[in-house]
């Protein structure tokens, strides 16, 4: 699946907050729904901007190389 943004989230960096920095603080993760999961990154497509974001963690994405 492809997407038109990938975020690296975490405790200190949480999705909502890196949502929010990107498309300022009008922007809510009510917005989007989960369009598809890997192993590695989970899907999430907006009602109200053409955009499909990609998201996971750091964990996931070492993992998935060893």
């Amino acid at each position: 699946m492809k997407a038109d943004l990938v975020l690296v989230i975490s405790k200190e960096n949480t999705l909502s907050s890196q949502i929010n920095k990107i498309f300022g603080n009008d922007c809510r993760l009510g917005e989007f729904s989960t369009i598809g999961k890997d192993e590695r990154y989970t899907y999430i497509n907006s009602f109200t901007r053409s955009i499909t974001i990609a998201y996971t963690t750091e964990e996931k994405l070492i993992g998935s190389y060893l």
